[in-house]
């Protein structure tokens, strides 16, 4: 389980691990948190935009009971368990295939290590003081990276909230279960 902070480490984790699969190809290239507009002007610099577009509640967890004694005398506590789902975007000169070699590193390293490990949740918890007191790391059950198939109408949609910007090689991956405790 982990302070609120949770949301942001897990964010701020596949950051890291994305900007390592894909620098190991491309030095240059860099990851944006959020959406990313690129200026015409620097639509050829080699990109990956990582978006949280959704968040839900794990419906079997939802309403599980507390339990009743906890260790060392804490006080019981409720969690919400979270599935938190996020686009990636992949830019870059088309002619030299920059956003696919991007997408295939960001793949290969999600199927090689499909969870997020708490030694590097803690390594980049640790580097970032805006997530100084997240807990993550020690949580006692693993996040895992699941691919999720987006039908063609439902990518549309979620492009839609990117205005100005040329469509983009994407991918989607759901981080689960990102468990915070009240």
């Amino acid at each position: 389980m982990s302070t609120s902070l949770a949301i942001a480490a897990v964010t701020a984790t596949l950051a890291h691990v994305v900007r390592s699969a894909v620098q190991a190809d491309r030095s240059d290239a860099d990851v944006v948190v959020g959406r990313y507009e690129p200026a015409r002007s620097d639509q050829s610099l080699p990109r990956v935009s990582i978006w949280l577009y959704h968040l839900a509640h794990q419906a079997a967890r939802r309403n599980v009971a507390p339990p009743r004694v906890r260790p060392a005398g804490r006080q019981p506590s409720r969690t919400a368990a979270l599935e938190l789902s996020y686009l990636f975007s992949f830019y870059g000169n088309e002619s030299d295939f920059q956003a696919h070699r991007m997408l295939g590193a960001v793949i290969r390293a999600f199927h090689v290590s499909p969870i997020l490990t708490p030694q590097t949740i803690r390594e980049v918890v640790a580097g970032q003081r805006a997530l100084c007191g997240s807990d993550l790391g020690e949580a006692d059950e693993q996040i895992k990276l699941i691919p999720i198939d987006l039908s063609l109408d439902n990518l549309s949609k979620l492009r839609a909230g990117y205005i100005h910007t040329a469509p983009a090689v994407s991918i989607a991956y759901k981080a689960s279960p990102v468990l915070i405790a009240f």
